[in-house]
């Protein structure tokens, strides 16, 4: 590192780094054009921070988190040359010219703009907007960190043991409005829109990967299968094996869908609470969800609800929690899947920020 930097520094530097876009336009250059060639290398007259390549130009940048002085001017113009003899050498190949940029916050007093030579371009930037661009950079790609909440509109996961047992049972593959008109045998209650409701059904099999649908067929799968197979004589009422095949999901594929990050992201929450006070109860639980999930400004009072009750219920009955006296509890096998939950989050979020 250079005498000068430091920690605010390097960070900045990681993200422009790592984030062409927000370099690009810091730099007022078109999207998408830009190449990370290399940063922080050893030249003999110090040591660069960040190189870009855009189209047949190199692009140098000398970032510095202080407003600009005339020492920073002197200190880029000094990698030029280096650069310059790559490119006659063939170690550098297909550009055209070089271009020094000084990135700063600002221009310090008693320096203005007009005193920078013309072979140094200037580019101001401002940190909040550089970190606002991060933050919404790095949540964007996190897109599997998003919960369905009250959207699965099934208040129990057992809701679904009919559709799944209708479609075994079927010699060829049915369709939506097949199982909406035989609506009576398949769900529990009455409904004024059956097919809607099927739809429901089908996004809570679909995530779970039970069911799947084709040209409008829907089939079960392998796990489909098994879950059918797997069925209590008591077809409301989620079996063992069952529950067992759908943590197996959790396990394996905890961020593979909303509905699925939902269930770990609420035991998750659970998990975090009940380490200042438990049982957990289902009203503390609604706005610290909402919060952990990034539902905060989204859902309003009665989705938060639903979404803890309707979530709570799933999981109550994968036997992960314990609901009592609308308080729940943690179960060693909630624990153990929370446990791997928080090794799959490291992962997806190291994939989502970059190496």
């Amino acid at each position: 590192m250079n005498e000068t930097d430091n920690p605010s520094e390097k960070a900045i530097e990681d993200i422009l780094a790592r984030n062409p876009d927000i370099t690009e336009e810091i730099l007022g250059i078109e999207a998408g054009r830009l190449v990370l060639v290399n940063r922080q290398e050893v030249l003999p007259s110090g040591r660069s921070d960040l190189v870009f390549r855009h189209g047949n130009e190199l692009i140098l940048i000398e970032l510095k988190v202080e407003p600009l002085e005339s020492s920073h001017i002197e200190q880029i113009r000094k990698y030029v040359p280096y650069y310059q003899e790559k490119i006659e050498t063939g170690d550098i190949v297909d550009i055209e010219s070089i271009s020094p940029v000084l990135v700063v916050p600002s221009v310090s007093n008693g320096l203005s703009r007009e005193d920078v030579p013309d072979d140094v371009e200037v580019a101001l930037f401002s940190l909040p907007d550089v970190l606002d661009r991060f933050q919404d950079s790095v949540f964007s790609n996190l897109r599997n960190f998003e919960a369905a909440g009250a959207q699965t509109g099934v208040n129990h996961l057992s809701l679904v043991s009919g559709l799944i047992e209708f479609i075994g049972q079927s010699d060829e593959p049915v369709t939506v409005q097949e199982c909406a008109d035989k609506y009576g045998k398949i769900g529990k209650g009455e409904t004024n829109h059956p097919r809607n409701r099927i739809r429901k059904f089908l996004r809570i099999t679909s995530a779970l990967n039970l069911t799947q649908e084709s040209s409008n067929e829907l089939l079960l799968t392998d796990r489909g299968k098994k879950y059918d197979e797997a069925m209590s004589e008591m077809v409301w009422k989620v079996s063992q094996e069952q529950a067992d095949l759908v943590i197996d999901q959790l396990y394996s594929s905890p961020f593979s869908n909303q509905i699925t990050f939902s269930l770990v992201a609420l035991l998750d929450a659970i998990f975090a609470v009940s380490k200042n006070s438990h049982p957990v109860p289902r009203d503390d639980l609604q706005d610290y969800f909402a919060v952990r999930v990034g539902k905060a400004t989204d859902w309003s009072d009665s989705s938060r609800r639903d979404a803890v009750k309707w979530l709570g219920n799933y999981l109550e009955e994968l036997g992960l929690i314990k609901e009592v006296d609308q308080q729940y509890y943690l179960l060693p096998e909630g624990l153990r899947v929370i446990s791997y939950f928080q090794i799959e989050k490291g992962k997806e979020m190291i994939r989502s920020v970059g190496n």
